[in-house]
């Protein structure tokens, strides 16, 4: 409806504002202010694909990846797109928790990134953390369990 309309004119927007990504980095190493308006113009777009559910899983990856490429410092980059391997973990990784490994990986290095770059999101950054313990708390259990139904 009017949510996937308003995705779909942003990005025309987008692309017609930044027709390629270009990665400007001045001598010391920061983005410049271009870049940082076009990381959040691309990071409003991945979460609007996220909450429209009209795109597959590979396609928001690689939109939330592509705000970190623009802007490799972006605090909120980096939040979401842990946020939504995170998500991701939950839902493809229930029926198989030996999975939950790969993406703890990605979940971690992005909310560690989270830290380094800002604290604006650190409240739901220790709920996702938190998470990620429990997570590998289980599957240091179950691993625990096996092991000892292989001793008996």
């Amino acid at each position: 409806g009017n949510s996937h309309d308003a995705l779909l004119g942003l990005q025309k927007a987008v692309s017609e504002q930044w027709p390629q990504v270009v990665i400007n980095l001045d001598g010391t190493g920061e983005s410049t202010t271009r870049n940082i308006i076009h990381a959040e113009a691309l990071l409003l777009i991945g979460r609007w694909m996220e909450d429209t559910a009209h795109y597959d899983t590979q396609t928001v990856l690689k939109q939330y990846k592509s705000v970190i490429s623009v802007h490799p410092e972006s605090e909120d980059g980096h939040f979401y797109l842990g946020k939504y391997y995170d998500r991701l973990m939950s839902v493809l990784a229930s029926d198989r928790p030996t999975k939950s490994g790969d993406f703890l990986v990605f979940i971690i290095r992005h909310y560690g990134h989270t830290l380094e770059y800002g604290s604006s999101t650190s409240i739901n950054l220790c709920q996702g953390c938190s998470h990620c313990g429990w997570t590998m708390g289980a599957m240091c259990l179950m691993e625990e369990r096996k092991h000892k139904r292989k001793q008996h």
